[in-house]
Order: C-alpha cells, then structure tokens, then sequence
C-alpha cells in the first residue's frame, strides 16, 4: 500500500523550468515542423538572395537554445552581454572565452541544428592577429559554433585575408 502523500497537490508534481525533450507532450511534438536539418552559410546566402527574411535571437544556456531550435530561428548568437545578464557584472569587461565557450556549449546542445555565433569577448583578440586566429579557433573548437563576432576593431581585413583557416577546424558532427 503506498503511503498518503502530506505536501500539498501542486508540490506532489515534479516542475523543470524546461521540461526534458523526452517528456513533453503530444500537443508540443505536433505543433513542431519536420526535423529540421543542420542551418549552413549556404542555407542564409540562399534565404539573403530570396530576401526571406533572417531571424536571429541571443541566447545563452540551454533550456532557451531548446526553443529557439524548435521554433526554427536560423541565427543564434551567444555573445559577451552574457556577462551582464546571466553573471551580473556591471560591463562585459570581466568575460573570458572559457566563459563564451562555456555557453556556446550548453546553446549548442539545446540548439543543434541552428547557426551559431559565438562572440569574441574583449581582450581575446586586440593583441595582434596571432592571438586573434588562435582565441577565434578556440571559440569555433570548443564552443562548436558556425562562426565568431568581433566587434570595434581593425583586424578585419587581416581576418578576410585568412579566412579559410577556420574551414580546417570545424567540430566533428
């Protein structure tokens, strides 16, 4: 005989923030489009020509990287506001790459088959164009993101003199 349960009814249920995958409802599953396949550079050129609008959203851990992917966005950028909005620094002076790699992970695994872009945090590559290529490759790497943002800096024509380095490191799928 089971014993009586003394919490009240609404404790009795077990609550996730974001239900795992594996137990939502019929109702969800339903609402949702055909697997989707894995978004590529190719995929956004085509929509860009069409001029079919782009959608793109920040996202920084996995639970929303799960909607976001249900939903069908095709762009998810993880970028260095991080800092301010999930740690509650004042700046993003204080992210590290560990940090932005970090996310980029957790979006990742929510998020497998949108295009992922992962900021590169201050400090990471203002250095010189060495350090640039080997924080961007870390971030692409690690991170298992489609590409990385910088922002405020001169070495872009040193980037799209090289860009073909990071064709050479993409993450095993």
């Amino acid at each position: 005989m089971p014993r009586p349960c003394f919490l009240p009814k609404m404790l009795q249920k077990r609550w996730y923030s974001a239900p795992p995958r594996a137990t939502q409802t019929a109702a969800v599953r339903d609402r949702r489009q055909a697997p989707r396949t894995k978004r590529t550079i190719l995929d956004l050129n085509r929509k860009y020509r069409n001029n079919e609008p782009l959608v793109m959203i920040t996202c920084y851990d996995y639970p929303t990287a799960a909607i976001v992917e249900d939903v069908g966005v095709d762009l998810v950028l993880i970028g260095d506001s991080a800092g301010m909005v999930v740690h509650g620094h004042e700046t993003t002076l204080p992210v590290t790459i560990e940090d932005i790699i970090s996310h980029c992970q957790a979006v990742r695994r929510g998020a497998p088959n949108s295009f992922l872009i992962g900021d590169m945090p201050f400090g990471s590559f203002e250095a010189n164009p060495q350090t640039a290529i080997e924080s961007a490759l870390r971030i692409v790497k690690a991170g298992h993101v489609d590409a990385v943002k910088l922002e405020g800096t001169n070495l872009l024509p040193f980037f799209s003199r090289h860009c073909n380095v990071f064709q050479k490191c993409k993450p095993e799928q």
